[in-house]
């Protein structure tokens, strides 16, 4: 809550990135209107606004665009019938995303060539900063050095402070592994009832329960691939 406190664009970037996803599931579950598509391109638009790692809820707000077009009914209070076009629907959620991120890429591009800035990121963030190369120079092997990447990963998750050097007292960790393998259980819960539940289903809500289950399996993906660049070129 202290570091949430602070001045910092984490906790609106989380904000914003949990409103984007809460509106995709609702289109791929639901299917999307118009309207959906407008409330799901300002979460992302705002999301990508906040910070630079919303990139990876793109695809995903595609899918939903796409694929909640494609639903055989649309059963959001505000309509009924078909979704609409999914070109239309896509469209409309891309442009509503690049009406609010835009200028923040056009600003970009003036003043560093690149939409991302990612380049003078790397060159600020890289001062005095360790990276795989240090490790692996003396004397830690790729094995070792992701190893140490995952520890700390999982001890920051819950908080490490400073530079990376101040821990919590022990406790605060284990009741943050105890809600994680709660997590875990609701996770495998969730999905043997899936499996178990298909043949008492409609096909319209077992797709659904699938295309929900695979943006939370893409989102995965993508977020570990992200993870994955930014700790090879960086620890």
């Amino acid at each position: 809550l202290f570091i949430v406190s602070s001045v910092s664009n984490d906790p609106m970037f989380e904000l914003w990135a949990t409103l984007t996803l809460w509106q995709l599931l609702k289109a791929l579950h639901e299917g999307i209107t118009p309207r959906r598509s407008v409330y799901l391109g300002v979460c992302l638009g705002l999301a990508l606004l906040s910070k630079s790692t919303g990139i990876v809820l793109i695809p995903l707000a595609v899918l939903a665009a796409v694929s909640g077009s494609l639903t055989k009914g649309n059963q959001s209070p505000e309509s009924t019938g078909r979704s609409g076009s999914w070109i239309a629907n896509t469209a409309l959620m891309l442009l509503t995303t690049g009406l609010i991120w835009g200028w923040w890429v056009v600003r970009n591009l003036v003043l560093y060539g690149d939409p991302l800035a990612m380049g003078v990121f790397q060159q600020i963030f890289l001062k005095d900063r360790a990276t795989p190369e240090y490790f692996l120079s003396h004397g830690m092997t790729w094995g070792g050095y992701w190893t140490l990447v995952a520890y700390q990963a999982q001890m920051s998750l819950w908080g490490v402070f400073g530079q990376a050097t101040i821990y919590m007292p022990l406790a605060f960790y284990r009741i943050g592994y105890a809600l994680e393998a709660l997590a875990v259980v609701g996770l495998a819960a969730e999905w043997w009832r899936f499996r178990t539940s298909r043949p008492a289903e409609t096909d319209d809500e077992s797709a659904a329960r699938i295309r929900c289950w695979g943006a939370a399996i893409l989102l995965l993906f993508l977020t570990l691939a992200t993870f994955l660049r930014f700790n090879t070129v960086f620890y």
